[in-house]
């Protein structure tokens, strides 16, 4: 049997057990994925040795063995966050299956470390999670800045971490960049399915939820949304366009041109003004590009705020139905990593949690 097929089986067994109040028999496992009861009662037993399900074992009523069902452990399970930010800030955070959070953990490593020496301290502080409060781990999410992988980065220098700390420590590891972490965090919180979190900082990111899941590609959305024309009478991008949205929004392109009117108070508001049309204008694109979204959160400079809500106001291609944020308070991201664990290893195969969360 392929490693896919096997894979898909144990997913669907998940479905059963995690929706089954009284657990699951061997037979119920052979029936339902249409296989003979002994491979059925070997994928039962995986499932236990990892944590997943419990067996527990009832009369037959005087007839033949006592029945053994298996179970969902669901309530004793956690799962682990960890983040590493661009100046190489380690964040740790555990949750339990439903979000709360049992244990938070921070530590700095050094300014330029070697790739073993972080390996060994994101190992040694997820060692320190396993056994909380008698939870088992059962999933770790990491994210990691993309500052600190391509194109960004001259190597992907931590491209084999989450598959060493899978291999070391026999837990199923995800792996995405900080602003996914983000969203479907803030999804959760707000409890919506289709959710889009901007960031115009050093660079523009782009996180996206849609249909309850996180969607793990970045690269692409970001650059469509970098390359947004805003003004095409603008400055020509080295994209071969004029009037990059980037070129405007982001930390040092806003700040250069600020500084051109330093001591000109009236031309500084106008450019923030000008500017955060230009940001707004980009939020509107995206909501047609994304009909599906029910809220865009926006991190930027708290000075276009106000002036890219007003123009989000003017021009919200579907009011009522779709709202935006502007935040400033800072990004949840280690939160967010652990809620995506949550979700790929355990959350999106339970109907009743998909009833209380995205």
């Amino acid at each position: 049997m392929s490693e896919l097929k096997k894979e898909r089986l144990i997913r669907e067994l998940k479905v059963l057990i995690l929706n089954s109040v009284d657990g699951v028999t061997r037979g119920d496992a052979a029936r339902y994925l249409g296989m003979d009861l002994r491979t059925a009662a070997a994928y039962l037993e995986q499932l236990t040795d990892s944590g997943f399900a419990v067996k527990k074992t009832s009369d037959a009523g005087g007839r033949g063995r006592p029945v053994a069902h298996y179970v969902s452990c669901r309530e004793r399970l956690s799962f682990l966050g960890l983040a590493i930010s661009q100046n190489m800030h380690l964040s740790a955070v555990l949750i339990d299956s439903r979000g709360k959070v049992l244990k938070e953990k921070k530590l700095q490593l050094s300014e330029r470390p070697s790739i073993l020496s972080v390996f060994t301290a994101v190992l040694e502080l997820a060692k320190n999670f396993r056994n909380v409060r008698g939870f088992h781990l059962y999933g770790i999410g990491l994210a990691i800045s993309r500052w600190l992988q391509p194109p960004l980065s001259r190597d992907d220098l931590y491209c084999s971490l989450a598959e060493a700390l899978e291999r070391e420590l026999k837990i199923p590891v995800c792996r995405d960049v900080n602003i996914n972490a983000v969203a479907y965090a803030c999804a959760c919180e707000r409890r919506v399915r289709n959710l889009a979190v901007i960031h115009a900082g050093l660079v523009m990111e782009f996180g996206l939820v849609r249909a309850g899941e996180p969607d793990l590609g970045f690269a692409e959305r970001e650059a469509w949304l970098s390359h947004l024309c805003v003004n095409p009478e603008g400055r020509r991008c080295y994209c071969g366009q004029r009037g990059c949205l980037a070129n405007y929004v982001t930390t040092d392109a806003l700040r250069e041109r600020l500084e051109t009117v330093r001591r000109k108070p009236e031309e500084r508001q106008k450019i923030i003004r000008s500017i955060g049309e230009m940001l707004g204008e980009g939020i509107i694109r995206t909501a047609w590009e994304y009909p599906e979204l029910e809220l865009i959160m926006v991190y930027c400079n708290p000075e276009l705020a106000e002036s890219t809500k007003q123009f989000f106001t003017r021009h919200n291609p579907r009011p009522g139905s779709l709202m935006i944020e502007l935040q400033e308070k800072n990004l949840p991201v280690v939160l967010g990593a652990a809620w995506e664990s949550a979700f790929f290893e355990l959350n999106r195969y339970a109907a009743d949690f998909r009833k209380e969360k995205p």
